[in-house]
């Protein structure tokens, strides 16, 4: 068996030197046909997309002073040669900051009464680029105190909220509220049902006006409850947005994670924010039972998925298995059985090996988190899904026809290790997470 991982391993090394010389190749001569895709697109923590064609942004919400454009892009095979902007109409350009995970930031200082008008321009190393145009957005400064008028509004939702007041909250949420005023004050009410002891607690992240009167608002929380089903205390905090509509203030659009209507958050939010690598966040399922998610996102679907650690002392009889339906580890028998539906056995610091039980079959996605995942596959799986790595994601389909995936997302220890893995199943039998 030793053997057999040493040739898969070797294997596996000579199949990476083969992948980097044969891109190292492309990269001289710009072979690639690959287009160039954004993954995400920011504005002072905005998403770009959604504030429209033409913006204010908030003198005394800036950061620095500056407004910082962040995102992400990439290629379906290749890489990204550089990211340029322009804030005057592609009269010049200026080079954004990329890592090699192809995130990239920018940020400029603007003045008062000065019109921005900005284009970003992605590039892959044999000259693709993005369309330019979809990127266009015109950006102006105002020292208009507007901030002061939002506050006191989230001040006024938070306080009601926490005190389980219901109508209060309500006076402060728009009649043309996107997820349906009804579904909102529904949603908050079985809150109140689901939670004691609400502490909730934000700050201000930015402020942006856009198209139609509307107002952008991120914010980050810390919050606290206690769950009357299980009595048991849960905390979270993370990154959030809203949509206000002006005179007087109310709010006419929220994003996951929630921080209000949580029982009912596929109807009441429009839209997520990227979560922090490993940020969980309190929702709650079709049982108002609290749990702790990704994005705090839940849906009707019931998917269950939080984290795990699985434990290996030796890589041959002594490390760790995991149950889906029972979201637990469980023991590797001494004859090396798998226990769990399946079991991890980290070979090296960097190397790990997926066995999976009888009836078990499982499909591998190197290098894809499983944020991306939202679909199984309905074919391509086998019985054995060798090596991985942090990183590299698992979908398996069960012996009940259930499916479920896991993400490797480090290996930590020494005699015994730990692989820290994130972890989705979808118990009704569909393949969607």
């Amino acid at each position: 068996m030793k053997k057999i991982r040493l040739n898969l391993a070797l294997s596996i090394l000579i199949l990476m030197l083969t992948v980097v010389h044969a891109d190292a190749k492309w990269w001289i001569f710009g072979q690639s046909n690959d287009e160039v895709s954004i993954n995400y697109l920011y504005l002072n923590k905005i998403a770009y997309d959604e504030s429209g064609s033409q913006v204010t942004v908030y003198k005394e919400s800036l950061q620095d002073g500056l407004v910082y454009i962040t995102g992400k892009a990439s290629t379906r095979k290749g890489k990204l040669g550089g990211v340029r902007v322009t804030t005057n109409n592609k009269e010049t350009w200026e080079e954004a900051k990329i890592s090699e995970n192809g995130a990239f930031e920018y940020s400029f200082r603007p003045e008062l009464n000065k019109d921005y008008v900005l284009f970003i321009e992605i590039m892959d190393t044999a000259g693709k680029t993005n369309d330019i145009e979809l990127t266009r957005k015109e950006v102006n400064l105002s020292d208009q105190n507007i901030m002061a008028l939002i506050r006191e509004t989230l001040d006024k939702m938070v306080e009601a909220y926490k005190n389980e007041d219901p109508a209060r909250f309500m006076t402060h949420v728009s009649e043309d509220f996107t997820g349906d005023e009804a579904n909102l004050d529904r949603a908050i009410r079985r809150d109140f049902n689901a939670f004691d002891n609400i502490d909730l607690r934000y700050t201000l992240n930015n402020i942006t006006s856009g198209d139609k009167g509307m107002v952008y608002v991120s914010i980050n929380f810390n919050r606290s409850v206690i769950s009357t089903k299980d009595g048991k205390p849960y905390a979270d905090k993370g990154m959030t947005e809203f949509i206000f509509q002006l005179g007087p203030a109310r709010v006419y659009n929220m994003k996951n994670p929630l921080i209000f209507g949580l029982s009912d958050a596929e109807n009441v939010a429009v839209g997520t924010v990227k979560a922090g690598p490993g940020e969980l966040n309190i929702s709650l399922n079709e049982k108002n039972e609290v749990r702790l998610t990704e994005d705090g996102t839940t849906g009707d679907s019931g998917v269950l998925s939080g984290t795990a650690s699985l434990r290996t002392i030796n890589s041959f009889t002594n490390f760790q298995g995991f149950i889906f339906a029972d979201e637990e580890v469980t023991s590797e028998t001494d004859g090396g059985n798998v226990m769990g539906d399946f079991s991890m056995a980290i070979e090296t610091p960097t190397m790990v090996f997926i066995y999976v039980r009888g009836g078990v079959q499982v499909k591998k996605f190197a290098g894809t988190s499983i944020n991306q995942i939202t679909t199984a596959d309905e074919s391509g799986y086998a019985n054995f899904a060798d090596t991985g790595q942090a990183g590299d994601s698992y979908v398996f389909k069960l012996s009940n026809n259930t499916y479920g995936v896991i993400e490797i997302v480090s290996i930590t220890g020494a005699g015994p290790q730990f692989g820290n893995i994130k972890y989705k199943y979808q118990p009704n039998g569909t393949r969607n997470f």
